[in-house]
């Protein structure tokens, strides 16, 4: 009997991923890789401030000392936009505004 393997790619090991963040300088530009992965995405039409989405991405990673943080506060921004947007409550541009205006107000609250 042999083992069955799984289909299609297999993810690589941490080792063999380089433990590199992005500059803040190709965040916050729609040229290279963000308009890169826009246009492999189909998002044509949209433009999402990465400046301010960078910068708020880094003060909740410096806000609770996980730099996980900053990669899942962009994510969720994101989705955020993206509910909104498909559900029809707002178009895209006041959708993204919101979600950041919503980290800002959690970045800017007191901690306990």
């Amino acid at each position: 009997m042999s083992e069955t393997q799984p289909a299609g790619p297999t993810a690589p090991d941490d080792a063999a991923v380089p433990d590199v963040a992005p500059q803040p300088a190709t965040l916050s530009s729609t040229t290279g890789w963000p308009a890169d992965l826009m246009t492999a995405l189909e998002l044509d039409g949209v433009h999402p401030d990465f400046a301010r989405l960078a910068r708020l991405a880094r003060n909740a990673a410096d806000a609770s000392g996980n730099d996980g943080d900053a990669a899942a506060t962009a994510f969720i921004a994101g989705y955020a936009a993206g509910l909104a947007e498909g559900s029809g409550q707002a178009g895209f541009d006041r959708a993204h505004r919101a979600s950041l205006r919503g980290i800002e107000r959690l970045l800017d609250r007191p901690t306990p």
